[in-house]
């Protein structure tokens, strides 16, 4: 719908004062809600996924490929705005960045493992689409030492265990250098670094 259609993001963004968005906004809202309190949060996660890419897509670069720029330079001005317009549009809604943020120390805690970096990474792609180019959303990353505190302690950790990780790798493919490793051994490691990781 949005991928990569400069046409529909602006579609999306102006339609009727930007209620599509608020309307994204209150169903991110809710989807979070809802995979914190059920039990069964599978279809809300869904949801939530899908919004997080709608609103990623409307503000990201993703839209200006190389070829597309080289044929259609006259357009490059169009796409910009439509970019800087989209990260204004989604950014001015009060509170979007306090959620995204949020949901990035919550829900990885409530979901299933294999789907932790995915949404870490998501939301990062879009709050770091959101600083870039919303003034105030900068202002809010500077003023607010909470969620700065919070977000250099978890790269930190991330840093650490990554480190432990690939520590404890090297050991094991050291110490099997002489005695080949089975697949069994093998499923191991890669399950070891696959939990310790995210």
């Amino acid at each position: 719908m949005t991928f990569d259609n400069v046409e529909n993001q602006l579609y999306i963004t102006s339609y009727s004062e930007s209620k599509f968005i608020l309307a994204c906004i209150k169903l991110l809202e809710n989807c979070k809600s809802k995979i914190i309190s059920s039990k069964d949060s599978k279809v809300y996660l869904t949801a939530f996924f899908s919004i997080l890419r709608v609103f990623t897509n409307l503000t990201s670069e993703s839209g200006m490929s190389h070829l597309f720029i080289a044929i259609f330079l006259k357009h490059l001005l169009f796409l910009i705005i439509s970019l800087v317009d989209g990260c204004k549009v989604v950014g001015s809604f009060t509170g979007i960045f306090d959620l995204l943020l949020e949901s990035f120390f919550e829900l990885p805690n409530i979901i299933i493992i294999d789907q932790r970096f995915d949404l870490m990474v998501i939301i990062l792609c879009l709050c770091v689409n959101l600083v870039e180019f919303c003034e105030h959303i900068r202002e809010i990353v500077m003023t607010s030492e909470d969620n700065m505190t919070r977000l250099s302690e978890f790269l930190f950790k991330k840093i650490e265990e990554a480190a432990q990780v690939e520590q404890q790798t090297d050991h094991l493919l050291e110490s099997h250098e002489t005695v080949p490793m089975t697949e069994a051994m093998q499923d191991n490691l890669l399950t070891q670094s696959k939990f310790l990781t995210f």
